[in-house]
């Protein structure tokens, strides 16, 4: 036995001893050692490059910096610097095939890579997975590039395909032959990579030229929402903003409502009684306690805001340790645009499934949303829920498991305003105001119902499951099905007529209330398209593949 094992090491030290000293010198120099010049290289790089995120490799990213200058970010994962360097190791004409994470097609840290292998590949294949499982234990967004080191010929054309959510992998070799679309190498741009048809692109560069960039439209307006660095010390519910009150009238000053990025929908916010604390850094505004020392400091914050200091000192070991602080534990990090957020602006959550922007000029809103301030919300918010500037996110924003879209400045700021008559806008603009308005109407009375439901059947510390959550959908027989499961009881039988009764009104007024809704945002739709000058086959385009709700909750 321990022969035999011996054996077996003595095997594995030879194999790895042949590999480690493979003459790969013959791949970049003659037998006289002279280089092979434009031959000097493998004839292909194969691999899956290690997926390592960039904030594991801040101790090395001098030396990236500094050897692949090329594709270099202060934000790119590892794997970026393979595709550099595997260039580097083929010889002209040589191949490169890897299957690494597709962010880098559209994500700022790629705009370098895309441009070093648009100019150094003939590309041949390209196939973006998605979020598809392609690695059972992952999400990796897994795509494969082949491509042949030389420059590509003029009009190149290669193979693309962008996988469909929920196809079977097994499908995989019939699906390339079939569902492939040509893709003009000429067509990828440095700004991100779309595998898409031609009359994609096509429609792309049309709206680009018809319109100004968002970002630049509103004069660079455009900020990302409050990071706290610990949300259980400044994020607070209505209850403790009463007691904080309470406690001390002078909370009330530094207590303002805040929003999370879920709590904002399409033309509506979904306000559900959450607040910041907003303790401005002193290095932004002038406070009792500005330029003390931290003891008498900590000394004047207590007797200014007794209330809030007792609340902060709760958390204190949290707050002096945490990153994202001000110039005192207590208060919030430096941010030079607080008074942006009681403008008119339109916020935007980050990461959702569909447009959803609403517009607002009261709320604060957390790092999960992004504001823009403009004097003109709601024509603005017209065409950001408009379906062809979802069309047009969809083609350039990239792309999260499950649909959803990352709605990052980045994205939203490229987003072409048309040109417009100030009557256009005008009239644009009051259709978003009908539409806010009555989509609110919409959302008091989902939640008055909500309430009466638990409040007259659910009985103390009853919740509601999703589908009483979602009670216009449900006819009352449906309903009281959903009573007897969330609140193990049924409707009296004495009170079933009523509820019935009741019921059918409520939802006669949601109905009406998504009715009004539709028929704004066709005429809407109908508005924006002229104004980018459209055709029927790009409107068909748009819709076919947007899949645009009208009325959507």
């Amino acid at each position: 036995m321990e022969a035999s094992w011996r054996r077996q090491q003595r095997r594995h030290q030879r194999t790895a001893s042949s590999i480690g000293n493979w003459p790969f010198r013959r791949c970049f120099f003659d037998t006289t050692g002279q280089t092979l010049g434009t031959q000097a290289g493998f004839d292909a790089v194969i691999g899956n490059p290690p997926y390592v995120r960039q904030e594991a490799l801040a101790a090395v990213k001098p030396y990236f910096e500094a050897a692949y200058q090329d594709v270099y970010s202060g934000v790119a994962d590892l794997y970026v610097y393979f595709y550099q360097q595997a260039v580097r190791l083929l010889r002209q004409g040589g191949r490169l095939g890897y299957i690494t994470s597709n962010k880098w097609f559209r994500a700022g840290y790629g705009k370098g890579l895309r441009t070093y292998l648009a100019q150094q590949l003939t590309l041949e294949r390209i196939i973006d997975f998605g979020d598809a499982p392609i690695f059972a234990d992952a999400i990796a967004y897994p795509s494969i590039i082949i491509g042949q080191r030389s420059p590509a010929p003029a009009a190149h054309q290669f193979p693309a395909l962008a996988w469909a959510a929920g196809t079977a992998v097994e499908d995989f070799a019939g699906l390339l032959e079939q569902q492939s679309i040509a893709v003009a190498q000429g067509d990828l741009a440095a700004d991100g990579w779309r595998l898409e048809a031609a009359e994609v692109v096509a429609l792309l560069k049309k709206l680009r030229a018809t319109g100004t960039p968002l970002g630049e439209y509103v004069q660079g307006r455009f900020y990302y929402g409050i990071k706290t660095g610990l949300n259980e010390a400044f994020v607070i519910d209505r209850a403790t903003r009463d007691r904080l009150i309470a406690e001390h009238p002078s909370s009330a000053e530094i207590i303002k409502p805040f929003l999370r990025g879920r709590d904002v929908k399409r033309w509506r916010v979904e306000y559900e009684e959450q607040y910041l604390i907003k303790i401005e850094s002193s290095e932004n505004r002038q406070h009792p306690w500005s330029n003390q020392p931290d003891d008498e400091a900590e000394r004047i914050f207590a007797a200014t805001y007794p209330a809030i200091a007792a609340h902060m000192t709760q958390h204190r070991a949290a707050l002096i340790k945490r990153y994202d602080k001000g110039k005192y534990f207590w208060e919030l990090r430096s941010c030079d645009y607080w008074q942006e957020f009681e403008q008119p602006k339109i916020i935007i959550p980050a990461i959702t499934d569909t447009v959803s922007y609403a517009a607002d000029d009261m709320f604060y809103s957390n790092d999960k949303t992004s504001i823009c301030v403009t004097s003109e919300p709601y024509y603005l918010l017209s065409l950001l829920n408009s379906a062809v500037l979802y069309w047009f996110i969809q083609q350039t924003a990239a792309e999260r498991q499950g649909g959803f879209l990352e709605f990052k400045p980045m994205y939203v700021t490229a987003l072409p305003i048309p040109n417009a008559p100030a009557a256009e806008r005008e009239a644009i603009g009051s259709l978003a105001m009908q539409i806010t308005e009555i989509a609110q109407q919409r959302y008091q009375l989902h939640e008055r119902v909500r309430r009466r439901i638990l409040s007259d059947l659910g009985g103390a510390g009853a919740k509601l499951n999703q589908k009483l959550t979602d009670w216009w959908k449900l006819d009352f027989a449906a309903f009281r099905s959903e009573v007897q499961k969330a609140f193990k009881h049924d409707i009296p039988l004495k009170d079933r007529d009523e509820w019935e009764e009741w019921l059918t009104t409520q939802r006669g007024k949601h109905d009406a209330h998504t009715a009004q809704i539709v028929h704004w945002e066709s005429d809407l739709n109908r508005r924006v398209y002229a104004l980018f000058d459209l055709t029927e086959a790009e409107i068909a385009l748009i819709e076919d593949s947007t899949k645009y709700e009208y009325g959507a909750v």
